[in-house]
């Protein structure tokens, strides 16, 4: 039962760290494509935290939740493994909470904020940065 607990706590915290750094590389992209600082700030302030409240909160907790379990009820070894079975499987709930969820829920048109969070090349990166995170977490607290 404890380890449950950690699993979803590190599930938990570190879907909360990739959101915060999936706002950090947005703002950064938007700066790069745009080159101005101004247009930056605002979408910076604006538009992206609503769109990653709206589209990024709920899959991310579903994906922490189901990695966290999966860690919990996964071997009981503490090494590598558990990286390594982390990573696996945030790459299985990116492509299958945001490739497939995401494009069922909400119509999405070329280009736009669904599209791209459902593009299955970042869905299973985002998914394994977020597996490997709570892989981590979880090994480091379950020592």
């Amino acid at each position: 039962m404890r380890r449950i607990f950690i699993g979803i706590a590190a599930g938990c915290v570190s879907g909360i760290l990739l959101l915060l750094l999936a706002y950090l590389v947005g703002v950064i992209a938007i700066f790069v494509s745009l080159r101005e600082v101004m247009p930056t700030m605002l979408a910076a302030v604006t538009y992206f935290p609503l769109m990653l409240i709206l589209v990024g909160t709920l899959p991310t907790a579903i994906m922490a939740f189901l990695i966290g379990m999966a860690l919990a009820v996964g071997p009981q070894g503490t090494g590598r493994r558990i990286v390594l079975l982390g990573a696996l499987h945030g790459v299985i709930a990116g492509e299958v909470v945001l490739a497939l969820g995401l494009r069922l829920l909400f119509r999405s048109s070329s280009g736009d904020f669904v599209s791209i969070a459902a593009d299955p090349i970042l869905a299973g990166a985002y998914g394994l940065i977020l597996g490997v995170v709570a892989s981590l977490i979880f090994r480091k607290v379950i020592r």
